[in-house]
């Protein structure tokens, strides 16, 4: 669950539509991947990904690192749009892999944050394939940096 997040004199952090967009048009990571805005609200962004061919690994199930990559990047558009012009990188993730996922699975990733400090932001993403089952849940640490 989300909890409030507060900067300042009471002024709660939200995620708005067109700060999402603005971030996801210069992620190519995303593009390439096909990932794709699906919701935002006040304290939720939710972005999918369609599993395909190219995704699956040597055993037939989709790779872990393409589970990890879907994740991440809510949790750093999140980030990123919640503070137009203050850059985010992860500095810290642990990735919790529940049940496998598989070629032709639709993925939805739900990222919230956790708690929020003058340099870090926690988040919890969870993904869950079209059938409503958790396939992952990513703990991840963004932290502000000066320059990229």
């Amino acid at each position: 669950m989300a909890v409030d997040a507060h900067r300042g004199e009471g002024a709660t952090v939200e995620l708005q539509r067109g700060n999402v967009e603005q971030v996801m048009r210069s992620d190519w990571v995303a593009a390439v991947r096909g990932i794709t805005l699906v919701s935002v609200s006040a304290d939720a962004l939710v972005i999918s990904q369609k599993i395909d061919q190219s995704d699956v690994n040597g055993v037939g199930v989709a790779h872990g690192g393409v589970l990890y990559t879907i994740l991440d990047s809510a949790a750093g558009i999140t980030a990123n749009a919640l503070e137009p012009g203050a850059q985010w990188l992860t500095e810290s993730a642990t990735i919790h892999y529940q049940t496998l996922a598989h070629q032709g699975d639709l993925l939805t990733a739900t990222c919230t944050m956790i708690s929020e400090s003058a340099d870090v932001r926690r988040f919890e993403t969870v993904l869950e394939n079209q059938r409503g089952e958790v396939i992952a849940v990513l703990d991840s640490a963004m932290e502000r940096i000066e320059e990229v």
